[in-house]
């Protein structure tokens, strides 16, 4: 894709955003509705889950937030938008918005399955921004940043899958497969969901997780390395605390790029 380098280790995908070009853009555009409602829902009603309507709504969402919880929404925007693009054999379960009301969403970020339907991967987001101010002062580098992000996603994640596990997370996940799923896809993963928060919090250990970490600040000059790529996925491996691991990396000149061309789409 125009704008972004995609570099690959193992299962993990670190993809450098240089610019928001008119193909990202496009992909927004085409899966905003589907992102935010999930494809299934929206097929019943395509006027209603208009992508006009779904902007309203989301800056509903969006504009009173503080900043930090708007860095995260447009973090997992983005995450969700490139998921399909650049880890193709998971296929995604879940939606952005929250559906009782709107606040962030709770409990899991994401969830995904296989094409078989026969797995299930559970998705954490951490967005961060870097310093404006030099590097040469302290200021960390993308690379330490990145790092700092990954461990975050993995010990939340690790957390609500053990010791802060809490059904209702996983009932939620069960709405949201139904809102993306066609029928019998929809009971397939509603059944392995069901299995999974019955699980005792002890077996941490046979859950598959993807971690997204989306890096911004004003230069990319300082990328994001290969190296650091690596660690941050072997580390979590490492743990053990984890079935399989996948990594989806971003890194961004800012958040306000996504977040202006959704606004400025309707003249807003």
């Amino acid at each position: 894709m125009q704008g972004i380098t995609v570099v690959s280790t193992g299962e993990s995908v670190a993809v450098v955003v240089h610019e928001l070009s008119d193909e990202l853009r496009a992909l927004v555009r085409d899966r905003l509705a589907e992102i935010c409602y999930g494809s299934a829902e929206i097929l019943e009603d395509p006027e209603y889950y208009s992508f006009e309507n779904t902007v309203e709504e989301f800056f509903k969402r969006y504009d009173k937030k503080p900043l930090t919880t708007k860095l995260g929404m447009a973090g997992e925007l983005i995450v969700h938008s490139l998921m399909p693009e650049h880890h193709a054999d998971l296929l995604n379960t879940s939606i952005f918005f929250n559906k009782e009301e709107r606040s962030i969403k709770k409990g899991f970020d994401l969830t995904f399955t296989t094409l078989s339907m026969d797995e299930l991967w559970y998705g954490e987001v951490k967005s961060g921004a870097l310093s404006t101010q030099r590097r040469d002062r302290g200021v960390q580098s993308a690379s330490s940043k990145l790092g700092q992000l990954v461990a975050t996603a993995a010990g939340d994640i690790h957390g609500k899958l053990t010791k802060q596990r809490n059904r209702s997370w996983w009932d939620s996940a069960m709405t949201d497969a139904a809102k993306v799923l066609q029928t019998d896809d929809a009971k397939s993963i509603k059944k392995l969901l069901r299995a999974h928060a019955g699980v005792e919090a002890a077996g941490d250990a046979g859950f598959n997780v993807l971690l997204g970490a989306v890096v911004m600040h004003e230069s990319l000059l300082d990328k994001i390395t290969l190296e650091a790529s690596i660690q941050a996925a072997e580390k979590v491996t490492a743990s053990q605390k984890f079935h399989r691991v996948k990594l989806l990396i971003v890194q961004q000149e800012t958040a306000e790029l996504l977040i202006d061309f959704i606004r400025t789409s309707l003249g807003k």
